[in-house]
């Protein structure tokens, strides 16, 4: 009877096991691979708002970056809020390096409309940020304003996360930093 038992016991344990190893996961989104190299200097020559009505406006970034990489290398632009504990670097968004230096670069996007408060930073790494902006407009009526953070800043001194192309945390107006 105890072999029986433990016969019954021993079956039950290895039909949940297979159970557990076959079942369906949910999806989940795989952060996208981000091909890196160590690129720590550059520039942010101009960040220049265009003013437009109805309180839309758009900032354009252009610099350079002191490195040059072949094959699928590739920089950022992270966004940085109070909404988020990470930046967030949207995979549309990134660029291939140049294939000799400097990598020059120039990138523009809309801002949504209303009250915001937010960083942008030219990153090369998770953790590598080589000329950072913030953003700000106190309220619907006032203009858009862009002055140049330092990249140890308390808003910018954090990791980055890529967010991929699919995902449904990009921001709501689908073409908006």
């Amino acid at each position: 009877m105890k072999q029986t038992v433990r016969a019954v016991v021993a079956l039950i344990a290895m039909v949940v096991t297979l159970a557990m190893v076959v079942a369906p996961r949910p999806a989940v989104a795989e952060e996208p691979a981000w091909e890196r190299i160590e690129c720590l200097t550059g520039t942010l020559d101009e960040a220049q708002v265009l003013q437009e009505t109805y309180g839309l406006a758009s900032v354009t970034l252009s610099g350079s970056l002191d490195c040059a990489a072949s094959g699928k290398a590739r920089f950022g632009f992270a966004r940085y809020d109070s909404r988020n504990y990470q930046g967030l670097v949207y995979e549309p968004y990134m660029r291939p390096y140049a294939y000799t230096a400097p990598t020059s670069f120039s990138i523009g996007n809309y801002v949504e409309r209303g009250p915001v408060d937010f960083a942008i930073c030219v990153v090369t790494d998770y953790d590598v940020r080589v000329a950072c902006v913030r953003v700000v407009r106190h309220d619907w009526e006032s203009k858009l304003y862009v002055d140049v953070v330092k990249t140890v800043d308390p808003m910018v001194d954090r990791t980055v996360r890529v967010v991929p192309w699919d995902s449904s945390e990009r921001p709501a107006c689908g073409h908006c930093w």
